[in-house]
């Protein structure tokens, strides 16, 4: 049996000298108050395990005042000997900690044995897994052989209740990829900090109460309560943001009137530019013909009422999110709380401004009021990060570009370098050429932030030969500068995904096992659910198993291709042919839709030609990052198209009519660049600006998802080659 002595002189001789290591002990060094912010998210583990404080029958059974001794253990046949101070130092709620503070029959009962001759408490666990938290109770540090199975490990340190925080750097897998994602340990345990926001609730007014509603409205709990909060708060968000989009609609659109009933009339627009269309006064502002009768138009008064319901329940829903919070100055500086203010804040403004008698026409007399209000209006459209609360796709991408903060700074002190650099050449070279735009270096700055990218609108073009070298050399250093970007976020993306997936499924793991048959023991018609289970889920090849092939998608496509002749067919048994399907208006639709089908017969090459059938594969694999990259790019598109929306629908000849019509952000994003909306505001270059930029980032991500799962399958399909040739090889032999 092998003896550990845990070394330490205990002298206690002098009266005076036990009180002053009792004063001493008494009171709470740093080591001890870390230790416990660490360790309580093992609390409810270990007091579901121990004996209840509360019960009358065991008062007295744990000391909080327990003399230093010697602990003697038995870890499954290896015997070692502890100093109680120790562990009460380092590990004071741990489950070592609680078990120094019993008394001897109790603990009795909670260790597996007690061997009296050594006077040893014997616990059945492995001896080389309880190694590493000896040391940790000997020296406070945590460290991990690497001859351990790490989870394993973590099973043993869940036994006896040691937070794996505790585990130092070097040894922390969770450690290392917080630093290689920039981030501290400290600060991303979100256990931890879960745990020191339930703390704040201790001692508070209705704490019980107050913590149970924070649980649910911050997504701490995963009930069904919170499950109901989800749907209803993105139900608002989405009915918010389509009102927003619909009501700049001209069809949704309804003339505006004034208090006394009258139409108002268009008369006057605010500028961004003084060689626009109209007359410019002082002020630059721009004045329509007085011809011009055109009447101003305002989105239907439906759209109002349910931006006003969603602003309430916006509203009641950040109030109880603030009064529950346990700490107000740290939920006010959250970004996605600043966001749920300033969504609500154009609402109220305009609710001031009414209460002040400044509303309706009167706006538009109060120029800072029109201004502010227009401002604050555009501020609606980010809602739509609301989202990121509970789509995981927009989670992900937030916790992506948080990640990538300190290498996105570098990069963009380069490219805000490289765009100064290239944009005072081309100044100073074209300025001079009859009828320039390259009127100024910052106007300037929009041709090279456009040229780097790629997406050359056409608006601006350099005419001298030395300009279109520059434009040249532009575009070749924009290709390298932006690729920096692309590869940081693409890297970054990968591991957080990979994070969040071995998340859920060891999760999924814990909370169901792979035992999903086992299910059905004891369950009423057991027998013909599991059968019928079987059947649609595709582990049985019965008869029945041709329902899941008629969901095959290569089937359905089947299926669609031959669908417009039976329609005909049938249409023509009708007596419905020829001219006559034209006068029968749902029957010409409905062919002209199901001819149009007929070119996915295409698909069907991929039943026949590898490279489809592995493409289709790689589109199966990527299915679930897919759907988060195109959340992900829906929730930006309708950002920046609703941001240029609100600042150049005013410009004379304006093509940005509506907010679908500014769709086209896609264009922009995707680094194409028709020309045929191109922003002309200088508010409306800016916002062009990162859109180019984000839209490089983002639509980087599907394509190195996609190679990254081409490369798999392009593997496995190769090994699955090699390994039926060498099985048709053995058999000629």
């Amino acid at each position: 049996m092998i003896q550990q002595i845990a070394s330490g002189s205990t002298s206690m001789a002098a009266v005076s000298e036990c009180e002053r290591e009792n004063s001493v002990d008494n009171q709470p060094d740093r080591a001890s108050i870390d230790d416990r912010s660490s360790n309580k998210m093992y609390d409810e583990d270990v007091e579901s395990r121990m004996i209840p404080l509360e019960r009358p029958s065991h008062k007295g059974s744990i000391r909080d005042n327990t003399p230093d001794s010697i602990l003697r253990l038995n870890i499954g046949g290896s015997s070692y000997r502890i100093r109680t101070r120790s562990i009460i130092k380092f590990g004071p709620k741990t489950l070592l900690g609680r078990f120094c503070r019993m008394n001897h029959e109790h603990r009795r009962q909670w260790a597996d044995w007690y061997f009296e001759d050594q006077d040893e408490y014997f616990f059945e666990r492995v001896p080389r897994y309880f190694d590493p938290i000896y040391d940790f109770y000997a020296t406070g540090k945590l460290h991990v052989p690497k001859d351990l199975c790490f989870d394993k490990f973590m099973a043993e340190l869940r036994f006896w209740a040691v937070s794996k925080s505790r585990m130092d750097e070097c040894c922390s897998p969770f450690a290392q990829y917080c630093v290689t994602m920039g981030g501290d340990p400290k600060y991303t345990d979100e256990a931890a900090e879960l745990q020191k926001e339930k703390d704040h609730f201790i001692g508070v007014r209705c704490a019980n109460i107050r913590r149970r509603l924070w649980l649910i409205l911050e997504g701490h709990s995963q009930s069904k309560w919170w499950k109901a909060f989800e749907v209803i708060s993105t139900a608002f968000v989405v009915l918010s943001i389509s009102a927003l989009i619909l009501g700049s609609i001209p069809e949704f659109q309804v003339p505006q009137k004034s208090e006394d009933g009258q139409l108002v009339y268009a008369t006057a627009t605010y500028p961004t530019y003084p060689n626009g269309g109209g007359q410019t006064i002082e002020s630059r502002t721009v004045v329509r013909d007085v011809a011009d009768n055109s009447v101003e138009m305002t989105e239907h008064p439906v759209f109002t009422w349910v931006e006003n319901v969603c602003v309430i329940y916006f509203s009641i829903e950040y109030a109880m999110r603030f009064i529950v919070a346990p700490r107000k100055l740290a939920f006010a500086r959250q970004i996605l709380n600043v966001i749920d203010l300033l969504s609500i804040a154009p609402f109220y403004f305009e609710l001031l401004l009414w209460i002040c008698g400044i509303s309706g026409e009167n706006v538009r007399k109060v120029r800072w009021a029109f201004l502010t209000v227009r401002l604050l209006r555009v501020l609606r459209v980010i809602r739509i990060a609301k989202l990121g609360r509970f789509s995981p796709g927009l989670a992900n991408f937030a916790l992506t570009i948080r990640k990538s903060k300190k290498q996105m700074q570098m990069v963009g002190i380069v490219m805000m370098t490289v765009v100064i650099f290239f944009s005072t050449l081309i100044y100073f070279l074209e300025r001079d050429e009859p009828g320039t735009k390259f009127t100024s270096i910052p106007a300037t700055f929009w041709w090279c932030v456009v040229t780097m990218a790629t997406v050359g609108y056409g608006d601006l073009v350099p005419v001298t030969v030395a300009g279109k070298l520059v434009g040249s050399g532009a575009i070749v250093c924009g290709v390298m500068v932006l690729a920096l970007p692309i590869t940081i976020m693409v890297n970054n993306f990968m591991q957080v995904v990979k994070l969040r997936e071995e998340q859920i499924v060891k999760k999924y793991a814990q909370q169901h096992g792979d035992q999903e048959k086992g299910h059905f023991i004891g369950v009423r018609c057991a027998n013909i659910r599991r059968r019928l289970w079987l059947i649609l889920e595709g582990h049985s090849k019965s008869k029945w198993w041709k329902l899941a092939f008629a969901r095959q998608i290569l089937n359905v496509i089947d299926l669609l291709s031959t669908a417009p002749f039976y329609f005909e067919l049938l249409l023509w048994i009708c007596g419905i042919s020829g001219e006559n399907v034209r006068k029968v208006r749902w029957a010409f639709l409905t062919v002209r839709l199901l001819r149009v089908l007929r070119v996915i017969r295409i698909a069907k090459l991929g039943r026949f030609s590898p490279g489809l059938a592995n493409f289709a594969l790689i589109i199966r694999k990527s299915k679930k990052q897919m759907q988060m990259v195109g959340i992900v790019m829906m929730t930006v598109v309708i950002f920046f198209s609703t941001l240029i929306y609100f600042l150049e629908r005013d410009e004379p000849g304006t093509k940005f009519t509506n907010i679908p019509a500014a769709f086209s952000c896609v264009v922009t994003m995707a680094t194409v660049g028709y020309g045929d909306l191109v922003p002309v505001t200088v508010a409306g270059k800016l916002v062009g600006s990162g859109a180019i930029v984000c839209g490089v980032m983002v639509l980087a991500l599907p394509i190195t998802i996609m190679v990254n799962n081409f490369m798999q399958v392009v593997k496995l399909r190769e090994e699955q080659i090699v390994k039926k040739c060498a099985q048709q090889h053995e058999e000629q032999v």
